[in-house]
């Protein structure tokens, strides 16, 4: 399971710890009725302890034979994005405000308006034309970048879907999800799919173990 599954028992170990924990490595111990419980090295800043963790099923196994079929369920889930994660993680909301701020002077304002609102009061225009030479080229500045992240959100966003479906095999609502909020704010989102393909990328292949 460890080896066939690392990258399922990596991603449990990482939604059952707070955000701001690094796992360094995550083995699964056991498996019951009721769980998985998985024995976890996370660091925290330069602390770093061994964690013993209980992923809960949910519902709890009925029998054995269900085992197979429940870590499928449990991979699609703790593979799937959290749409929380454009708010709780800082980088991702960072990215999100400036997005939705480019995108508000691009659609809402625009370009022209945009400079001519600067240029109407002296103490911003003096600001804006010291920064970046005139309000006008702000202006134009603000659209080509709204531009620019909406063409390299998407080409990130149809990497990681094809990874997740190729590489993971998440279900299609998964690699949707994964696809919007790459879509959305780029690289802080895209970050946390390269480190579950990073864990899965390291399992070794069973063709190589001969099977």
């Amino acid at each position: 399971m460890n080896e066939d599954h690392s990258v399922s028992v990596y991603a449990m170990a990482k939604s059952l710890l707070p955000t701001g924990y690094k796992i360094i490595s995550a083995t699964l111990v056991s498996v019951s009725m009721e769980g998985c419980t998985i024995a976890a090295a996370a660091c925290q800043g330069d602390l770093c302890e061994q964690k013993h963790l209980m992923y809960p099923f949910n519902p709890p196994m009925s029998s054995g034979s269900e085992v197979r079929k429940r870590m499928v369920d449990v991979h699609h889930a703790v593979c799937t994005p959290n749409i929380s994660w454009l708010v709780t993680h800082s980088d991702a909301l960072a990215v999100l405000i400036v997005m939705a701020l480019l995108g508000y002077g691009t659609h809402v304002i625009g370009s022209d308006q945009l400079a001519a609102n600067i240029e109407g009061n002296a103490s911003l225009n003096s600001l804006v034309s010291a920064v970046f030479g005139s309000a006008a080229f702000f202006s134009k500045l603000v659209q080509a970048s709204w531009i620019f992240a909406l063409v390299a959100h998407a080409g990130e966003g149809l990497y990681v879907a094809y990874k997740a479906q190729s590489e993971l095999k998440l279900q299609w609502k998964s690699r949707l999800l994964w696809f919007g909020m790459v879509c959305t704010v780029g690289y802080p989102i895209t970050k946390e799919f390269l480190d579950l393909l990073k864990v899965h990328q390291k399992q070794p292949k069973k063709d190589e173990k001969g099977h």
